[in-house]
Order: structure tokens, then C-alpha cells, then sequence
């Protein structure tokens, strides 16, 4: 019989993890507790926040054959990334960087006592004056 993940409910067996993996018994269950302890909810980032996009597709020819222009007004997936200095990170595929979608998002991953630090694109600016303090780079100046 195929084992598969819904076979476990919400869990699954070290012993069956390290089959699928290729591993022994005891490293497939360290391995099964540190994703588990990654993936556990965890608090609003806090203090100084980063802010910034990321946009992924592998090889920029790799997922249709054309070259694509990189940055903003590619057609790669946009990523937020949102990383607390020495400490946590989160990231979310976002449809595109407007403050409508960019808002929500910045609001659930980071306290509004945060210090966030952005390029100058106009809907960080935006979002941050709800936040204790923000600071821009300016990428143009070679900053």
C-alpha cells in the first residue's frame, strides 16, 4: 500500500518520513520537529522591520522560454518579504505591490511598534506612517 500525508491526520511517522527521505528513523524525526517548530505561529515582527520585494521564476528564461525585464513590471511571482533585524522572517506571494494589497499584509506580519525600513516606493512610504518610524533607501543613488 502507497503511503501518502493523508494517511496521518496533521502528523507523521518519523519512520515513514525517513522512507520518503532516504534517511534514518532519528534524523527524519529531528528533521519532522524542526519544520514543525518553523512552521509554528509565531508573534508580529517587532522592532527594526525590512520591507521588500522579491520576484521569483528561477532563470529568467526557465518558465517560458523569453527573457524578462527584471524588478518591478516583470511577470515573474512578486514575493513580500518582511525580515525583523536578528530575528524572524515572513513572506507571502502578493498579487502586486499597491498599498490595498500590500497593507493587510505589512499589518498582519508587523507591529505597529515596529520601525520599518523601505525602498522609496510610494505604498511602503504609505503604509509606514502607521508604524513607529521608517527609514528609505533611495537604490537610484546607489544606496
Amino acid at each position: 500500500m502507497q503511503e501518502t500525508v493523508q494517511d496521518y491526520g496533521q502528523g507523521i511517522s518519523s519512520v515513514v518520513l525517513g522512507r520518503w527521505l532516504g534517511i534514518s528513523q532519528p534524523a527524519a524525526w529531528k528533521m519532522g520537529h524542526a519544520i514543525c517548530e518553523m512552521m509554528a505561529p509565531c508573534g508580529q515582527l517587532n522592532g527594526i522591520v525590512e520591507l521588500d520585494e522579491k520576484y521569483i521564476a528561477g532563470n529568467s528564461r526557465a518558465y517560458d522560454g523569453k527573457t524578462h525585464k527584471r524588478g518591478r513590471g516583470t511577470a515573474k511571482q512578486r514575493v513580500l518579504i518582511a525580515v525583523e533585524r536578528h530575528g524572524s522572517v515572513r513572506s507571502v506571494p502578493v498579487e502586486n505591490d499597491s498599498i490595498a494589497v500590500l497593507k493587510p499584509v505589512v499589518n498582519t506580519f508587523v507591529s505597529t511598534e515596529a520601525h520599518l525600513k523601505s525602498d522609496e516606493h510610494h505604498s511602503y512610504v504609505n503604509i509606514a506612517k502607521a508604524h513607529r518610524g521608517h527609514s528609505r533607501v533611495n537604490h537610484s543613488r546607489g544606496e
